[in-house]
C-alpha cells in the first residue's frame, strides 16, 4: 500500500480496479491508498464503496472521500450519516468537515444531539466556518444542553466571522441565546479589540479625553459594541495615567446613555470586561486618592443599574 501511494497518479487506475476485488482487505487497502493519493478519478467508486457490506471498507471509503475533498461526495456521505454505527458516523462527520460544503451544515447541527458524534460534528462545523455561524447561533436556543454547549464552543473556535452575528444575538429575547453569545464574545476576546477600519467610528482615546462625543443613538448595535470594546481597551492602557478617573467617568456616562436607549445587552460584554477585569476596582482606588470617589460611585451606579452586573458593582460602590 505504501509503495502504491508513493507511485502516486500511475497507481490510481489499478487501485480503482482493486476496489472491485472480492477480498474485503484488498478493497479497504485500495480505498485508503486512493485517499492518500487524492485523485478525484476514484470518487464514483469510493461513493459506491459507501454501501460495501464490509464496515472497514465503508470506513476507509469515507476517510478517502474526506481526503479527496470532492463535493460530489457530500450528499452520499450525508445519507450514510443516518444509518451507520456511532464510530462510523464520527468518521462521516470528520469527512464532511474536510470537504467544507455548506450542504452538510444542517445534518451536522442535528448530529450535535448525538453524544457519540457531537465533538466530531462541532469540529466539522468549525471547518466549514462562516456559513455555519447563523445555524450555530440558532442552535444556541436548542432545548438540548449538549447542543447549546457544542454550538457555543464551535462559535468560539470560528472566531472572527462569528463576531458580528454574536453581537446581534446579544439582544435576542431568549436569555440562553444572549448569555451564550456574551460568553462566546468574551472568549473570542472582543472587548480588547481595536475598532476595525471598515467602521467609521471616532478614535477611542479622543472619546475618553472628551474631544469627541459620538452620537450613540445613530450607531448600529455592532458599531456600539465595537465602540465600547475599543473604549475598554483604551481604559486598560490608562490605568496608571492621571487621566484614568476622568476617562472612566466618560465611559460610564456613555454606558448610561446606551442603557437609557434600551440597548444594555449590546454592551454587556465590554461592561463585564471593565467590571470584572479589575478596571473598576482600580478606578475606585484612583478616585479615592484624589477625592473623587463619590462622583465615580454615582456614575457606576447609574451605568450598571440595568445590567446583570448590578450586584457585583454594588459591592464596589459601598466600599
Amino acid at each position: 500500500k505504501k509503495a502504491l501511494v508513493a507511485i502516486g497518479e500511475p497507481a490510481v487506475e489499478p487501485l480503482i480496479e482493486a476496489l472491485r476485488d472480492s477480498d474485503g482487505h484488498v478493497r479497504e487497502a485500495a480505498a485508503e491508498a486512493l485517499g492518500r493519493i487524492g485523485d478525484a478519478r476514484a470518487i464514483e467508486l469510493l461513493i459506491e464503496a459507501l454501501r460495501d457490506k464490509d464496515e472497514d471498507v465503508r470506513r476507509a471509503a469515507m476517510e478517502a472521500l474526506g481526503q479527496i475533498k470532492d463535493t460530489r461526495a457530500v450528499e452520499p456521505l450525508i445519507r450514510a450519516l443516518r444509518g451507520e454505527r456511532w464510530h462510523i458516523r464520527r468518521v462521516i462527520a470528520e469527512a464532511l468537515g474536510e470537504i467544507k460544503d455548506a450542504r452538510a451544515i444542517e445534518p451536522l447541527i442535528k448530529a450535535l444531539r448525538d453524544k457519540d458524534v457531537c465533538y466530531a460534528a462541532a469540529k466539522a462545523l468549525v471547518s466549514i466556518g462562516e456559513p455555519a455561524v447563523l445555524p450555530l447561533i440558532e442552535a444556541l436556543r436548542d432545548k438540548n444542553r449538549q447542543v447549546r454547549e457544542a454550538a457555543k464552543e464551535a462559535l468560539v473556535s470560528i472566531g472572527e466571522p462569528a463576531i458580528e452575528p454574536l453581537i446581534k444575538a446579544l439582544r435576542d429575547s431568549d436569555w440562553q441565546v444572549h448569555e451564550a453569545a456574551a460568553e462566546a464574545l468574551d472568549r473570542i476576546g472582543c472587548p480588547l479589540r481595536p475598532i476595525p477600519q471598515t467602521l467609521r467610528l471616532p478614535d477611542p482615546d479622543e472619546v475618553l479625553d472628551g474631544k469627541v462625543s459620538p452620537d450613540l443613538k445613530g450607531l448600529r448595535d455592532d458599531e456600539v459594541y465595537m465602540m465600547f470594546s475599543a473604549l475598554a481597551a483604551a481604559l486598560t492602557r490608562r490605568q496608571t495615567q492621571p487621566t484614568f478617573v476622568d476617562a472612566m467617568l466618560v465611559f460610564l456616562d456613555m454606558a448610561e446613555q446606551v442603557s437609557s436607549d434600551g440597548r444594555t445587552d449590546t454592551i454587556f460584554v465590554p461592561l463585564r470586561q471593565v467590571a470584572k477585569g479589575r478596571l473598576l476596582h482600580e478606578a475606585v482606588n484612583a478616585a479615592n486618592r484624589i477625592g473623587r470617589l463619590t462622583e465615580l460611585q454615582r456614575a457606576m451606579h447609574r451605568a450598571f443599574e440595568e445590567t446583570p452586573l448590578k450586584k457585583f458593582v454594588g459591592v464596589l460602590v459601598k466600599e
